[in-house]
């Protein structure tokens, strides 16, 4: 029974966002022999909440748990519906309808904090070259839980009037979370639990290339290699970020019009194209088995959606050392394809991974760079604060950005 009871609970339990090694969109180029080494630091909150598969906002806590009432209880034990007449045969309450397990819940409080050397160069007048290197730490606190239930309470009103009741009370008499742990050991699970991890994410290599440019006027094209250099989740924890270890290219169209002369508007467009890889997963045989066991276990292709991205800021230059820039981003991920050789259930990998992102962003910046050449500034940098939140969405996490970066020149 407490088998069937998980497989109606556990889903992908963690599954939050990319983590940019680039902030808020610009063409402006270094230039050429210029070197720019920067580190980026940044930190996620209000990952707990997430958007599910109709937009609306919901806590982790919230979207992996189930009540275990007497629709969910006669789904997994025939044998409930037995109890639930004869709880309804005494008075005229139909206390069987009333009959409550509890609720099941994750209590989940992950965090995400991230550190990102940078360094760039200019290769010709035209092309900037750079990459960046994530190193990531992930923590998260997460426990089994239980609340509420009547079973008690009918245990003591209506023990020793039968010996089908009583043996009815007694087969449902489970502590929810204990049985789930336990089910979970048995399938070779690790034990939800606290997680802390701190590795290397995926490198990212950016190109930068000018498409051409006037006094008011410039474009550019940025093409984004992501190398999988990060870990691939481990298909026996439920807690696992599933977020790294991909081959992937971004290209983006970006364009900048300053209408003013301290007024720049920009906007972008871009695709991102994952290449397929193969990746170890437990795969159910159905559609209720959301908890496979360690047979279930094989290397399946992978093919992760590709997503359309467009965006757009407005930047006001405060003076020749302060800027401050709003902006918006809208992503579209299409669905994850499975595939594998041992005939399993490989479409319920591919449930609610398509993805609606809106997100806005603010940033402000320090730039030293003219005070520098104007002999006022010891060295040329410039210090930015960038924050960023994923105000509405389908499947995804709600993602509140603050990253800080400081970036030199020689």
């Amino acid at each position: 029974m407490i088998r069937q009871m998980l497989s109606l609970f556990f889903s992908a339990v963690v599954s939050f966002m990319a983590i940019p090694s680039w902030a808020m969109d610009s063409v402006d180029l270094l230039p050429i022999g210029i070197n720019s080494p920067a580190l980026k630091v940044g930190t996620y909150s209000n990952i707990d909440e997430r958007y599910n598969q109709h937009g609306q906002l919901m806590s982790l806590t919230d979207i992996h748990s189930i009540e275990f009432n007497v629709q969910t209880l006669s789904r997994i034990e025939p044998q409930v519906t037995e109890l639930v007449s004869a709880l309804n045969s005494f008075g005229t309450g139909n206390y069987g309808n009333q009959l409550n397990l509890g609720v099941l819940k994750i209590n989940s409080q992950p965090s995400v904090q991230y550190w990102a050397p940078v360094h760039a160069w200019g290769i010709t007048s035209k092309w900037t070259l750079g990459f960046g290197v994530p190193v990531i730490k992930y923590q998260n606190e997460a426990s089994l839980a239980s609340e509420g239930g009547n079973l008690a309470a009918y245990k003591q009103q209506y023990s020793g009037i039968s010996t089908s009741l009583d043996q009815a009370f007694q087969r449902l008499d489970v502590s929810i979370d204990l049985a789930a742990q336990a089910e979970l050991e048995k399938k070779g699970y690790k034990p939800i639990g606290r997680r802390e991890q701190t590795f290397v994410g995926d490198i990212q290599i950016v190109s930068l290339y000018d498409l051409g440019r006037t006094a008011n006027l410039a474009s550019a094209w940025k093409m984004v290699v992501n190398l999988p250099t990060g870990p691939k989740a481990d298909p026996s924890d439920l807690l696992a970020l599933d977020m790294f270890g991909e081959t992937a290219v971004e290209n983006h169209l970006m364009g900048q019009y300053r209408f003013a002369k301290s007024l720049v508007i920009r906007g972008k467009g871009g695709y991102r194209y994952v290449l397929p890889d193969q990746v170890e997963k437990r795969v159910p045989l159905s559609d209720l088995d959301s908890l496979p066991g360690e047979e279930g276990q094989e290397k399946v292709t992978r093919q992760k959606g590709g997503s359309l991205i467009a965006g757009s800021s407005l930047g006001y230059e405060i003076n020749q050392s302060w800027s401050i820039d709003l902006g918006y981003e809208f992503l579209q991920k299409e669905k994850d394809h499975y595939s594998g050789g041992r005939g399993r259930y490989y479409s319920a990998l591919e449930r609610n991974t398509d993805q609606i992102t809106h997100r806005s962003k603010l940033g402000i910046a320090y730039s030293s760079v003219k005070s520098y050449f104007s002999k006022k500034a010891l060295i040329p940098s410039i210090f930015s604060l960038e924050l960023s939140d994923v105000f509405s969405g389908k499947n995804v996490a709600r993602q509140s950005l603050s990253e800080v970066t400081v970036m030199l020149f020689y």
